[in-house]
């Protein structure tokens, strides 16, 4: 569990404990999937129009390892993957305000990263694996791609991790100001 974090799953200023995957082909292409729309529309964006890496929250009782496997099943339908990395430390982001989800009591997450090669097919994915899709779509796409076509408020913490496992493999980031810019 991370520091300052409870039994519950909530960490210190009600940060949601939660893992994120950063999946890589064999050309280091990071799989990068469009999230279901859920029929509701906040700050002008359309929860269908949000690209971004699977991640999720760690369950009561569950360690970041296991909840990065059960994620990767719930997400894309496979764990056909070998482990490259993990963070060395915890990553945050605040979700905006007017995006929280009505009645949360988490303002963001604090997110163990890790680093995987896909050592699959293509066609092994499957996103109706547990029957609730988290996302509609996916492709292969390359780092700044993911970073520019993110949520403006997950674009710092993705050039961070990025940058974190870029000792890994060279995701040939664009560090420039543009990259985080709130244009959505």
């Amino acid at each position: 569990m991370a520091d300052n974090c409870g039994s519950d799953g909530i960490c210190g200023e009600n940060m949601r404990q939660a893992v994120g995957i950063v999946l890589i082909n064999k050309d280091n292409l990071v799989f990068f999937g469009r999230r279901v729309g859920r029929g509701s529309r906040k700050n002008n964006i359309k929860y269908s129009c949000i690209w971004q890496m699977p991640q999720g929250g760690i369950e009561i009782g569950e360690n970041p390892t296991d909840a990065v496997y059960r994620e990767l099943m719930e997400e894309a339908g496979t764990n056909n993957v070998e482990q490259i990395a993990e963070s060395s430390g915890w990553f945050e982001y605040i979700i905006p305000n007017d995006m929280r989800r009505k009645n949360s009591r988490f303002v963001g997450q604090r997110q163990k990263w890790f680093l995987f090669r896909f050592m699959g097919r293509d066609e092994e994915f499957n996103l109706d694996y547990v029957g609730t899709r988290e996302f509609g779509t996916w492709k292969w796409a390359d780092a700044n791609t993911v970073i520019k076509r993110s949520i403006y408020f997950k674009r710092k913490l993705y050039i961070d991790v990025f940058n974190e496992f870029s000792r890994y493999v060279d995701f040939g980031i664009e560090n420039r100001s543009e990259n985080i810019k709130n244009s959505d």
